[in-house]
């Protein structure tokens, strides 16, 4: 009997080894990648956290002259370079390969082939004139370029199956535009471009399912927006402050608009409101503050039914049937 209960405790004890074993390792992208072998390490500039499968995750980039390659050699075995190690989010900002700003990046960012996907936030603060990305990347995460305030373009590859599109580009300010892929599942567009003041042109893809709150906010030079048939909702505040929008037709995928949704488009000539909406906010482009908006110069283009209606709502704009 004894025996049996030793022979018991040994089994559970091996038991309890294999799941604080299986709770160590790490799956990113469909990947084991395995535990954590060690401390950090240093290479050429960059500190890789490396893993017993054999693949390596960029921690920090440490100055401008760092180099980043496919694998990394460490006391004589190659580490695949796999993707990036998670931020540190706290309520007050995100810290990601380059600190808070202060680690500065090459000028000409170029991600190894065998970058699987860009984490959480992982590149916030890059200082880079361009971001090249790997054509076989498969997926970004939110925030993953926020506070990139030099780029002004970067091509998304078709690779790409996943992009947390919140405050994906937050505050870039010399970005100008960019192109979604086509194939591509993209959620939560909240703040995704908050603060791009360059921003010219934009096409929001059919796999977008809303556009959030402030996701265009004080994108003051944005002049062409083309929403594709397939979005359903604009929130509140989604195009605030964005003057240099003159017009805009809403496809009838969209079955609501928010209050507030294009407030401070002062220079908002013409918006084509989509047929599958059965009420429209009276407070469209009203200012949240002054609680009013000077909509004479608007032409307001809707659904027969609603003529009437949306002109009782808006008296001295030119609201037409479509």
């Amino acid at each position: 009997m004894k025996k049996q209960f030793i022979i018991a405790i040994v089994l559970l004890l091996c038991l309890a080894l294999t799941a604080c074993n299986k709770a160590d390792t790490v799956t990113m992208y469909n990947t084991n990648i395995g535990s954590m072998l060690h401390d950090s390490v240093d290479v050429i500039g960059v500190t890789y956290d490396l893993y017993d499968n054999g693949y390596a995750l960029i921690e920090k980039i440490l100055h401008e002259n760092a180099q980043l390659n496919e694998t990394v050699n460490y006391n004589g075995k190659d580490y695949t370079v796999f993707s990036f190690g998670q931020p540190k989010v706290s309520t007050l900002q995100e810290t990601g390969a380059f600190g808070h700003g202060e680690l500065k990046s090459p000028d000409n960012l170029v991600l190894p082939s065998t970058i699987a996907g860009i984490p959480n936030y992982a590149l916030v603060h890059c200082n880079a004139s361009t971001i090249t990305l790997p054509s076989g990347l498969q997926s970004i995460g939110v925030g993953a370029f926020r506070e990139c305030r030099n780029i002004e373009t970067i091509e998304l590859p078709d690779s790409l199956t996943y992009i947390g599109a919140s405050k994906l580009f937050q505050n870039c300010t010399s970005l100008v535009t960019v192109e979604f892929p086509i194939n591509c599942q993209i959620q939560f567009f909240d703040n995704t471009f908050e603060g791009c003041t360059s921003l010219e042109t934009i096409t929001i893809p059919a796999s977008v399912d809303y556009i959030g709150g402030l996701a265009f906010y004080q994108c003051y030079a944005l002049n062409r927006v083309i929403i594709e048939d397939g979005v359903q909702e604009i929130k509140e505040g989604a195009f605030y402050e964005c003057p240099a929008l003159e017009t805009l037709v809403v496809p009838d995928s969209v079955t609501t608009i928010a209050d507030y949704a294009f407030q401070g488009c002062t220079n908002l000539k013409e918006i084509t409101l989509p047929d599958n909406m059965t009420d429209v906010s009276a407070k469209l482009f009203t200012d949240i503050y002054k609680q009013n908006a000077d909509v004479s110069g608007l032409t307001i283009y809707v659904n027969p039914d609603l003529v009437s209606y949306v002109q009782s709502l808006y008296p001295t704009a030119n609201v037409v049937s479509k």
